[in-house]
């Protein structure tokens, strides 16, 4: 079974220092883990581990108020090598993870986050959305320049009603992109060339009402899914600005979408692109938005200094 498995509501785990190696046999009815937490409110605590050789993921933690994640290693686990569940959690640590081999390379995030949450920048061990991972409003994450975020299918999304901070530079931009992206992270999936990053491969940032999204020295790519014949109506774009929500979009390129590169729609709206590339989104197909940038009724955008070009 699991190496380590703690579960039930007011249970703490702390693990520093050690080896989390060769655990399970992969059977039927056993766990599949290293490390299994689920404690509703639970904080558990990770540094400074070598986590490999577990069938299943490295680590599995959810129902998370809060986890920390540090200076942790992961080789050759079948799973995720890291896989977190927050429930109005925080992710108070994150920085000096590597990994290699795993079966999904990074940390995988899903569910709620609250207050003030930094994703640290793991070279080669990037975040992976794998459902919805929601900002609430009152909430702010900040991404560190180089940071990497995949998600790995189609309707998967980061939903923003508080703020969202992707800040990277010149030489370290901030990256949300397909899972099958290895030109971003590595090769996140472990399947060397036999998958290609597409448009549509995952839904979209989407900022609600009330909520605001800065992304300079950002790419986004490969998303933009999610037309009503999937069972989700409403995303369609590799960004999307909801009535009463802000986007400033700076230094960034936006591309490969399969609906719009950027759709802004709703009273209250405000969208602003200054000194970005807005290029090759939209696949043409009936029943998708056609456009690098879509402004609707009742918002207001403004563009300045950028190129928009290649859009069907």
């Amino acid at each position: 079974n699991a190496g380590i498995y703690a579960n039930g509501a007011g249970t703490s785990l702390l693990v520093f220092d050690s080896t989390i190696s060769d655990n399970s046999i992969g059977a039927t009815n056993v766990q599949k883990y290293g490390i299994y937490y689920n404690s509703a409110n639970g904080s558990p605590v990770f540094n400074n581990l070598t986590v490999q050789n577990n069938v299943g993921e490295g680590l599995w933690a959810a129902t998370l108020s809060s986890v920390s994640v540090s200076n942790s290693t992961f080789i050759s686990n079948s799973g995720y090598a890291a896989y977190l569940t927050f429930s109005n959690g925080l992710f108070t640590g994150n920085s000096g993870n590597t990994g290699t081999g795993n079966g999904k390379n990074g940390i995988g995030l899903v569910g709620t986050l609250t207050s003030s949450v930094t994703l640290a920048n793991n070279p080669g061990f990037p975040y992976i959305v794998d459902g919805s991972l929601q900002v609430q409003a009152g909430s702010t994450l900040l991404l560190e320049p180089g940071t990497v975020v995949k998600f790995t299918a189609l309707d998967r999304l980061l939903n923003v009603s508080g703020t969202l901070n992707a800040q990277g530079t010149s030489v370290n931009q901030v990256v949300f992109t397909s899972l099958k992206d290895d030109a971003s992270g590595g090769d996140t999936n472990n399947y060397e060339s036999a998958s290609t990053p597409a448009k549509g491969d995952w839904g979209t940032i989407v900022v609600q009402s009330g909520g605001t999204a800065t992304f300079d020295h950002a790419v986004i790519r490969y998303g933009g899914q999610g037309y009503a014949d999937y069972g989700w109506n409403g995303y369609y774009g590799n960004i999307q600005v909801n009535g009463g929500g802000s986007v400033t979009v700076r230094n960034s390129t936006v591309s490969h979408s399969m609906n719009a590169g950027i759709y802004a729609s709703g009273a209250g709206t405000s969208l602003l692109v200054f000194d970005s590339t807005i290029s090759d989104n939209s696949t043409g197909a009936a029943n998708v938005q056609k456009y690098g940038i879509y402004n609707g009724s009742d918002s207001t955008t403004t563009i300045h200094n950028s190129n928009i070009y290649n859009n069907s």
